[in-house]
């Protein structure tokens, strides 16, 4: 090799280096070479103009983003996670690991609905764990390897906090984004990961607000000792409260809408392990009977075979029908689809903005509120991954280095 492509290939190697260190002046310090590809628009850049170019494309990408804004601000969160399921938790273990402070804001529901799972067999790496276990595992994992690194380095920059508090808004019109919470908190957000999980999907008949229409058979299955109990529902749930519930309850129905169970086949034999458990098919909720004092005490069913309906004497009424996205928060600027999952942009996890909002960058989102499809805990946790990568790459290339975090630290909000 001779002396002058020596010479080329370092003029290459320093050029690439003021891109990912310097994006800000490096077209002014570069020396012009063959060809490169900047990082993220893969312009193929041949001469010094190409990479004033590419400087000024760089910057105006950028320009909502603006490192600097940061400055003088107080409670900055470099990555802020709203949700404390799977998702979020995965997406926060990668904060920490990319030496980012990092803020989980547990929600309503501290782990999110695995919380109120019992069994789980399909957690790769244990035959059986139960839901709860999983979020204590996780964030054992996360709090550990963030005294790992804080023992490790000087500046506190890899830590992660848990806040016991509801975001109840997001204002995405200025960066950085400005975030309100439940007990009167204002945070000054650089990235978001919207991790809020789903919800139960209700009845929506007379009488489902009634004492004894519940949504969560781990709580309240040793309340029905020995009663009598149904489920509405098919799938795995349905089938999973069922097993828990008969191990308390006289009688567990379960009332399926269709002609057959939605259930895994492993489900459905386990099911028929249960001598006090029972299936009816066909039949829908028309109406929950009872009283606000006394409770529940029947159900009117519709049989859709014989289009007919009919009473059923029940101490309690479990719902076990899926889920609803949690998008309320976001959805005035995040576009959803007709169920109320979060679009993201092709295989990645940043989230697709409303048309006025297209110029906002730095908003991301795992997990069941993302998820059209899987709608499982270890694909939460997955997606997860993906958002908390994708943020990590987002904030260095608006800038937020060691150098910025620095700067900013004394600023940085603390639990």
């Amino acid at each position: 090799m001779t002396h002058a492509q020596n010479i080329s290939i370092l003029r290459h190697i320093l050029v690439i280096a003021l891109i990912f260190f310097d994006f800000e002046g490096y077209a002014r310090d570069a020396v012009a070479g063959n060809v490169i590809t900047k990082n993220l628009k893969n312009i193929a850049i041949t001469n010094h103009k190409d990479i004033t170019t590419a400087t000024k494309e760089f910057q105006t990408e950028f320009k909502f983003c603006d490192i600097n804004k940061a400055l003088g601000l107080y409670n900055i969160v470099p990555m802020l996670i709203i949700g404390s399921g799977p998702a979020g938790l995965a997406a926060s273990l990668y904060g920490v690991g990319g030496n980012v402070r990092t803020v989980v804001v547990h929600g309503p529901l501290p782990g999110g609905l695995l919380t109120q799972t019992t069994e789980v067999e399909n957690w790769p790496g244990h035959a059986l764990i139960m839901g709860e276990d999983i979020i204590e595992k996780l964030q054992n994992q996360i709090q550990g390897l963030a005294d790992k690194y804080l023992k490790k380095q000087t500046m506190n920059l890899g830590i992660v906090d848990f806040l016991f508090d509801t975001i109840t808004h997001i204002d995405v019109s200025s960066w950085p984004f400005k975030v309100s919470t439940d007990q009167g908190l204002t945070l000054n957000a650089l990235s978001i990961v919207i991790a809020t999980g789903s919800s139960h999907k209700k009845l929506h008949v007379v009488g489902e607000n009634l004492p004894g229409v519940t949504y969560c058979a781990k709580c309240d299955a040793p309340f029905y000792k020995d009663k009598e109990v149904v489920i509405v529902g098919g799938g795995d749930s349905a089938a999973e409260d069922a097993m828990q519930l008969a191990r308390h309850a006289q009688q567990v129905t379960i009332l399926v809408r269709k002609n057959k169970l939605k259930a895994s086949a492993l489900m459905q034999m386990r099911l028929h392990e249960y001598a006090n458990i029972k299936i009816m098919y066909n039949v829908e909720v028309q109406e929950v009977l009872g009283d606000v004092h006394e409770g529940v005490k029947a159900i009117k069913l519709i049989d859709h075979v014989e289009n007919n309906s009919f009473v059923v004497s029940t101490d309690g009424v479990f719902v076990a029908i899926g889920h609803i996205p949690n998008s309320d928060l976001v959805k005035d600027f995040v576009k959803t689809d007709e169920h109320g999952n979060i679009e993201l942009k092709g295989r990645s996890q940043t989230v697709v903005m409303k048309d006025e909002f297209a110029h906002v960058q730095g908003v991301f989102a795992a997990g069941d509120i993302a998820d059209k499809l899987y709608k499982q805990a270890y694909s939460a946790g997955g997606y997860g991954v993906g958002a908390g990568i994708d943020a990590i790459s987002f904030l260095t290339n608006i800038g937020f280095n060691p150098k910025m975090a620095h700067i900013l630290e004394k600023n940085m909000f603390k639990v």
